[in-house]
């Protein structure tokens, strides 16, 4: 028996097959920071840039506030 935090989608099928239960956070959100810093080159690897793409595009900050609180 034990308690892990995982993201739903990974355990959806055993929860729904009633081989885990789920018990709802009733503490504060968990959060974590994370910075992306690219080097400034001539060449980035796609991968890499659509990386950075859609992080920013599931940031809830703007570019403006990135590079501000940077």
């Amino acid at each position: 028996m034990g308690v892990s935090m995982l993201p739903s989608y990974a355990v959806a099928q055993e929860i729904a097959s009633g081989d885990l239960h789920c018990i709802r956070q009733t503490e504060r959100a968990l959060t974590m920071r994370v910075r992306i810093l690219v080097r400034n080159a001539e060449f980035i690897a796609p991968a890499v840039r659509a990386f950075i793409t859609t992080a920013g595009e599931n940031s809830k900050l703007t570019r403006k506030e990135k590079i501000a609180g940077a």
